[in-house]
C-alpha cells in the first residue's frame, strides 16, 4: 500500500470486521451445497488476505476455492469451516497486534499533517473530490490514501465524509463513486446558492 499507515491500518479494520462473519456466511454456503457463492466469497477471502499480507489464510482460501469450484461434492463442510475459522483466528491475532502498534504513530502523524495544511475551500474540495472519483473509477487503490488526504484538508466538511468513509472502509468502490458524485452535487448546489 505504498508505505501508507493509515491506509494499512484502515484496511486491517475494515477486514477485522468484515472477516468475522465469513465463517458462518461459508457455513451457510456449504450446507446448502451453494459451492459456487463458496467459492465466489473463498475469492473474495482471498484476494483480500493477500492485499493485507495474510499470506498463508490467503493460501487456505485459494485451496478451498479450487475444491469448491472443481471437485465440490470432496469438500467436507466440517473440516473447510474448521480450516477457515483456525487461519482466520490466528490471522486476527495478529492483525490486532499490528493495529495496536501501527494506531499511536498513525494518530501523531495525522494530528500533525492536520495542523499543517492551510484553510481549503469548496473549489479545492470539489478538485480533489474530482481526482478521488478518477481514482474510484479506475478500482485504484491510490482511492484510499486520497480520501485520507481530502479528509486531512478538508477537515471542516467532516461531518459530510460519513457515506463516502463508509463505503470506501468496506472496500465496496461501486457505493464510493455513489456517495463521491452526491457529495459533489451537494457541495456544487450549496457552493452556487452561497454565490447568488
Amino acid at each position: 500500500m505504498g508505505g501508507n499507515k493509515a491506509l494499512y491500518l484502515r484496511t486491517l479494520k475494515s477486514f477485522l470486521q468484515d472477516s468475522a462473519a465469513l465463517p458462518q456466511q461459508l457455513a451457510e454456503h456449504l450446507q446448502t451445497k451453494r459451492f459456487d457463492d463458496a467459492a465466489r466469497l473463498l475469492h473474495t477471502l482471498k484476494g483480500l488476505a493477500a492485499t493485507i499480507g495474510a499470506t498463508p489464510l490467503s493460501q487456505v482460501a485459494a485451496r478451498m476455492e479450487s475444491v469448491a469450484k472443481t471437485s465440490p461434492a470432496s469438500l467436507a463442510p466440517a473440516e473447510a469451516l474448521a480450516q477457515i475459522e483456525s487461519s482466520l483466528s490466528t490471522t486476527g491475532e495478529a492483525l490486532r497486534s499490528i493495529l495496536a502498534q501501527l494506531t499511536p504513530s498513525v494518530a501523531q502523524a495525522a494530528t500533525s499533517t492536520t495542523a499543517a495544511s492551510p484553510p481549503a475551500t469548496v473549489q479545492s474540495l470539489l478538485a480533489d473530490l474530482g481526482t478521488l472519483l478518477a481514482l474510484l473509477r479506475d478500482s485504484d487503490m491510490g482511492a484510499m490514501a486520497a480520501l485520507d488526504g481530502i479528509k486531512n484538508r478538508h477537515s471542516a466538511h467532516a461531518n459530510q465524509f460519513s457515506d463516502l468513509d463508509d463505503a470506501m472502509a468496506r472496500l465496496d468502490f461501486v457505493q464510493a463513486i455513489v456517495q463521491c458524485e452526491d457529495l459533489m452535487t451537494r457541495l456544487n448546489d450549496g457552493d452556487s446558492h452561497a454565490q447568488r
